[in-house]
């Protein structure tokens, strides 16, 4: 009697361990499902509301605004026309022109034919439903990307949570993967609705610091009012935001001498000119605070100069406030001087994407300009200047 009972419970409990077992949701199948949902719809629109919390960089800052994506347009650059409004700034591609109306100094620029690279600082689409629906075969074919699954309940409704785990790798503002140098994991948290299949939430986070940033999203309609036909042309803006008068930014030609300037060195009460490092080769790497990239660039550059030590390298801040400086340096510790306040000189090199090297020989002329290259600049380096041949 007592082993039929012992046999009667076992066999229930191993019943329902297999049942929980069978029922558990599968990451890659939650995921097939919101990549169907993603790559069937047509028009869709949302409120996003976003925080970056970098407690490593002592930097917190918070965003939100109303998305619009239309991917019924056929355009076949970004994949979709979208308008973006938030309190500084809408932005709105049309399929032929993109164009930024900035709503403090009420000037607008405008981008005709863009190609694909003019949208790859576009910040609001940082974790965004786009990024999402571009990332999401390389998250569902690369089987490095480990994948975890929980049932979910917030603000009373019920969810799936998929964590992602990318080695070496971060997916970028257009859903692409992208390496980096750093020895750290990165952890995408996606929240989506059991209800409606859509992301509530994309959390990314990382298994060194306590640094996140979480972007929420709200009111999405798949069927949403499409805007007003006239509100895709700029000319319709003319009579209130006037043209920006800024000249696009060219960097310096090959083998031209590099402009001359001086400014206050970082931390110090010293100023640096270029004049001062003549007779040597120079790096010159442009910099701001905001800019993932600018950050991993300094570890690197530190690496490199002990291999060229000959080599001047000299970081220069374009326009951040001392406090963003501070926080910069005390995370990254630069190996090289770090010069601030040069916005103007950036515009005088033609720089305006970050972080950029600008490469000159001994004499002070250019030799490369873009962004940094280890082999590329150093074989720059080896190679015997004309004047030496």
């Amino acid at each position: 009697m007592r082993y039929s009972l012992f046999l009667v419970v076992f066999l229930a409990m191993t019943t329902h361990s297999f049942a929980r077992q069978w029922d558990a949701p599968d990451p890659v199948a939650v995921l097939i499902q919101l990549a169907d949902k993603l790559s069937n719809v047509q028009r869709v629109s949302y409120h996003y509301e976003r925080i970056l919390s970098y407690s490593s960089e002592k930097y917190y800052a918070a965003m939100s605004g109303k998305v619009w994506l239309d991917f019924a347009s056929g355009d076949t650059v970004l994949g979709c026309r979208y308008q973006v409004d938030n309190d500084a700034l809408t932005d709105i591609y049309n399929g032929a022109e993109k164009f930024t109306l900035d709503k403090t100094r009420k000037t607008m620029r405008v981008k005709s034919h863009p190609v694909f690279t003019d949208f790859a600082a576009a910040s609001f689409f940082y974790n965004s439903i786009l990024t999402l629906k571009r990332a999401m075969p390389n998250l569902l074919q690369d089987k490095n990307i480990d994948k975890n699954v929980k049932d979910t309940v917030f603000q009373h409704k019920e969810y799936y949570l998929v964590t992602c785990w990318m080695h070496k790798q971060v997916i970028d503002y257009l859903g692409a993967l992208k390496p980096i140098t750093q020895e750290r994991k990165t952890g995408y948290k996606i929240l989506i609705s059991k209800k409606t299949g859509w992301a509530r939430r994309i959390t990314e986070i990382n298994n060194v610091n306590d640094d996140y940033t979480q972007t929420d999203f709200t009111d999405i309609e798949d069927k949403p009012t499409q805007p007003d036909q006239n509100s895709w042309y700029y000319s319709t803006y003319a009579p209130v935001y006037k043209l920006a008068a800024d000249r696009p930014l060219i960097p310096l030609a090959l083998n031209t001498m590099a402009p001359a300037w001086q400014l206050p060195v970082w931390g110090t009460k010293d100023s640096l000119s270029l004049s001062q490092l003549k007779g040597h080769p120079v790096m010159l790497e442009f910099w701001i605070r905001n800019c993932g990239y600018c950050l991993a660039a300094v570890p690197e550059i530190n690496t490199f100069s002990k291999t060229y030590k000959d080599l001047q390298i000299v970081g220069v801040n374009v326009n951040d406030r001392p406090a963003d400086i501070t926080a910069f340096c005390e995370v990254t510790h630069p190996a090289y001087p770090i010069v601030h306040q040069g916005q103007e000189v950036a515009a005088q090199y033609g720089i305006d994407l970050f972080p950029t090297v600008v490469l000159l020989d001994a004499q002070g002329k250019v030799i490369y300009t873009g962004a940094f290259n280890e082999q590329r600049i150093g074989a720059l380096l080896r190679s015997p200047s004309p004047e030496n041949k």
